[in-house]
């Protein structure tokens, strides 16, 4: 009981000043005359006061961080590279491929995001089905994430050069693509519609450091340097010789119009090339990517005839089909010849107008080809199939002409083209081939108008022996 009254008035002792000092601050009364003034408080300290300077105003003293005079740094997470996979063996890799690999230093992954993947089921139906959507521009394709060593493995095992390149992104940019590439990998993002021209593996890519790096990615891509689509795919296909005729012939118009750097994107080589341009390090103050590294080079070579282009394809057969003409000039073959040619025509005809209705390819419309190659050829073929192809000279007469309508037709067609009052299209090879062959059969039939006449064996009884004509032997 003693010891709990000391402390009491202890806390009482101790707590009277402060009370009494602070009673007085509210009460605000004048000290007694003689008495020391109480030194200033925050309390009784007014704001008129401290304006008049009666009272120097407390500052607190400014917080110094411990890191003050460093150079604040954004952590780099990401190391990205640009890996280029140059042409291969089958048909859908001659023209390339690209992805980025993404190297994680946090988490320790080493993935390539590949835009390029497709698939179907190995069986008949699955197949056309997939071959539908690819002409009609419905193929789903979807961004898929790979083993780095994996798809090296992989390139390597189909003989395929694979280089990278790294991006020399800042920390900031280098999450932004890495944010981008996440997000299109997840299931309810990763399919997208395939355009072999504006929506492929090359251009995703493109489009994915267009909205990391802004605007100013595109601006010096928007030149014009003379290509086409027509030569840049001729170039890519030659592998193939007949894959490349065929393409190269169905190509009208829209193929040979001049295209932009952005649009020659397509293809992943030109892309490569457009950011290792040298112009990178004075906008950026280094390059955007670096030295390549080649970690697959190619092993077998190209053969000789796999390096031509279509034009020197078409000029040789053209010349080997004529000379073939001119050696059966006088043989009874040379009908066969002719029935050939026009075989040949009709079936690239019919193709043509496949390409024309079936498909959605850019490339076909407005091809001035079908004018010439036609399926309307097969009629002629068949009914100069026939034993008495034509015992009619008006008959003779007409096949003349359908001849010789093509070599006029190819020629007015040439100086129009000339004149510019046609749609330009890259195709002076093909009607040189129609002028050729079709006047070669033209003069023949004009120059021997009783020539392929066949007289069956019962008119050769009722026509006198010296009436018969002399060309029945051909």
């Amino acid at each position: 009981m003693t010891k709990t009254i000391g402390w009491l008035v202890l806390l009482l002792s101790w707590s009277a000043p402060v009370w009494a000092q602070s009673n007085g601050a509210k009460t605000n009364k004048a000290p007694a005359q003689g008495a020391k003034a109480a030194a200033p408080t925050r309390a009784n300290t007014s704001k008129a006061q401290k304006s008049a300077g009666a009272v120097p105003a407390r500052r607190r003293a400014a917080h110094k961080p411990w890191f003050k005079g460093y150079k604040r740094v954004r952590y780099r997470r990401f190391d990205l590279y640009l890996a280029t996979i140059y042409d291969g063996n089958f048909l859908f890799t001659y023209f390339g491929h690209n992805a980025i690999r993404m190297r994680d230093r946090r988490l320790g992954g080493d993935i390539n995001y590949n835009f390029g993947t497709f698939g179907f089921d190995p069986n008949f139906r699955s197949i056309m089905i997939a071959l539908y959507e690819y002409l009609q521009f419905k193929m789903k394709y979807w961004l898929s994430k790979v083993s780095f060593r994996s798809s090296v493995k992989w390139y390597r095992y189909f003989d395929r050069t694979y280089n990278i390149r790294r991006l020399n992104l800042t920390a900031s940019e280098s999450s932004k693509l890495a944010k981008f590439l996440r997000w299109h990998a997840k299931d309810a993002n990763k399919y997208y519609p395939y355009h072999h021209y504006t929506n492929n593996c090359s251009t995703k890519i493109r489009d994915a450091l267009l909205a990391v790096l802004g605007p100013e990615f595109k601006k010096r891509a928007l030149v014009k340097r003379g290509q086409t689509y027509r030569s840049l795919v001729m170039e890519k296909v030659r592998p193939n010789p007949l894959l490349a005729v065929l393409m190269d012939f169905g190509m009208g118009p829209p193929a040979d119009r001049e295209l932009t750097w952005w649009q020659e994107m397509f293809l992943p080589d030109r892309f490569e090339e457009y950011v290792a341009q040298p112009w990178w390090e004075k906008l950026r103050g280094k390059p955007l990517v670096g030295e390549p590294r080649f970690l697959v080079k190619r092993r077998t070579p190209r053969a000789w005839w796999q390096t031509i282009y279509p034009l020197t394809w078409v000029i040789f057969l053209t010349v080997l089909w004529m000379l073939g003409g001119l050696a059966l000039w006088k043989s009874r073959f040379f009908r066969t010849w002719i029935r050939s040619l026009l075989l040949v025509l009709g079936l690239m005809g019919l193709a043509l107008l496949g390409m024309m209705t079936i498909t959605r390819f850019p490339e076909p419309p407005g091809n001035i080809n079908l004018l010439f190659y036609h399926p309307l050829h097969f009629w002629v073929w068949w009914w100069m199939a026939r034993k008495r192809w034509s015992l009619s000279p008006l008959r003779r007469t007409r096949l003349r002409w359908y001849f010789a309508a093509h070599v006029i037709g190819a020629v007015v067609y040439l100086l129009l083209k000339v004149v510019g009052l046609v749609p330009y299209q890259v195709n002076t090879h093909y009607m040189v081939f129609i002028i050729l062959t079709m006047g070669l059969v033209t003069l023949k039939l004009w120059r021997e108008p009783s020539w392929g006449v066949d007289v069956s064996v019962e008119q050769a009884k009722e026509v006198p022996e010296a009436a018969t004509p002399s060309a029945a032997a051909a």
